[in-house]
């Protein structure tokens, strides 16, 4: 019997604020990244995941730190666990920093993906199950929840300014270019030799580079780009299967494989997180 179970939601009255809950067992997470700030814990069971140049364990009273644009994947370490995680967008984060009477000419990055913080780690369970079951006119409540830990989590586990990962290729002009005529063309069936010819330069020296550089080969980038196109779209209202057509994907099913790979949910249970 399939007893795995994942659900996503957007905090109502909280904008750039999502969380998510899930139970896996067999679920693979692809290599991905995320717009915003993930951050989470363990309930039962253990995880591990790959994430700054790392293999990571998270279990129960430890704390999931993912900056955005961190490449990482995820899956069961040993049988069944549970999680939850809650997104923020970096605005969030800069108006909590504007808010303390903090500098926010820059935002802070996590020092590292997983840290043992069972303080915190209660805090990010209480307050996802909290939104997941609101109570009624509830903002005033959970924004104050959320001011309180945010500014605890920043505190003790955060430093450093926002940047893409060093593995973004920016000290390269071929994989810039490369990455642009990804960004651009993702709906397209490029072949790596035409992409290849783009930048002038030969298939493999193009693969190589671009996979040491970017950290994932292009056709990964390409995912990742169509991805976060589609998540767009959806958020804008459009129907999944108009999505899969506009992003490149031969039919709606298709896109549901590579969006539940990459997030663990459909893109209709995203589309139905709308608050």
């Amino acid at each position: 019997m399939n007893t795995e179970a994942s659900r996503y939601w957007r905090v109502e009255g909280l904008a750039g604020v999502s969380c998510f809950s899930a139970r896996f067992e067999r679920h693979s997470y692809s290599r991905h990244t995320h717009d915003e700030y993930a951050v989470g814990t363990i309930e039962s069971g253990v995880q591990t995941f790959h994430c700054r140049g790392g293999q990571r364990l998270s279990l129960p009273g430890s704390v999931i730190l993912v900056n955005p644009d961190d490449l990482h994947d995820g899956r069961s370490a040993d049988g069944a666990y549970r999680y939850r995680m809650i997104y923020l967008d970096p605005a969030v984060v800069s108006e909590a920093l504007r808010d303390a009477g903090e500098s926010h000419d820059s935002l802070p990055l996590f020092r590292t993906p997983v840290v043992r913080d069972e303080e915190l780690a209660a805090w990010l369970c209480a307050f996802n199950r909290r939104t997941e079951t609101p109570e009624g006119p509830d903002t005033l409540e959970l924004e104050s929840r959320l001011l309180h830990g945010l500014r605890a989590l920043l505190s003790r586990h955060a430093a450093g300014t926002l940047r893409r990962s060093p593995h973004d290729g920016n000290g390269c002009t071929a994989v810039r270019y490369a990455r642009q005529v990804l960004d651009e063309q993702f709906a397209a069936d490029l072949s790596l030799g035409q992409l290849a010819a783009h930048c002038g330069m030969s298939r493999f020296a193009l693969l190589r580079l671009f996979t040491r550089e970017v950290g994932m080969p292009p056709h990964a980038y390409m995912t990742r780009a169509r991805l976060r196109e589609a998540r767009r779209l959806l958020l804008a209202g459009e129907a999944p299967a108009s999505v899969a057509a506009a992003v490149g994907y031969v039919d709606q099913s298709h896109l549901t494989k590579r969006f539940r790979a990459a997030f663990g949910i459909t893109p209709g249970q995203f589309t139905a997180g709308r608050p």
